[in-house]
């Protein structure tokens, strides 16, 4: 899917239904099984995440492609909010809050 990990960072992401998700900050390695474990998104796209947070985390998982963007399952997904968060469990089908 990809040659190098640094390609990555700062590539935009979109979910497989054509979504704007976010942009790739930051990776997280699995050091012990040398894969990559999940992907820091900033500037997210407020309306399909509901997390207060300035970035989020996505399993890698998820990710179905990945060379000049990254492309995501559109599908409920557990969440984890880096820095700030409001807490509860937030999935990408749910709708912003105040919708």
């Amino acid at each position: 899917m990809i040659d190098d990990i640094t390609s990555l960072f700062d590539l935009n992401v979109y979910t497989d239904k054509g979504v704007y998700a976010g942009k790739v900050a930051d990776i997280q390695i699995d050091a012990s099984e040398r894969r990559i474990s999940m992907l820091a998104l900033s500037n997210y796209n407020k309306e399909l995440f509901t997390i207060d947070s300035r970035t989020i985390l996505v399993p890698y998982r998820i990710v179905t492609a990945a060379k000049d963007i990254v492309i995501i399952k559109h599908q409920p997904i557990e969440l984890w909010g880096s820095g700030r968060t409001s807490g509860g469990s937030n999935s990408i089908d749910e709708p912003a809050e105040g919708q």
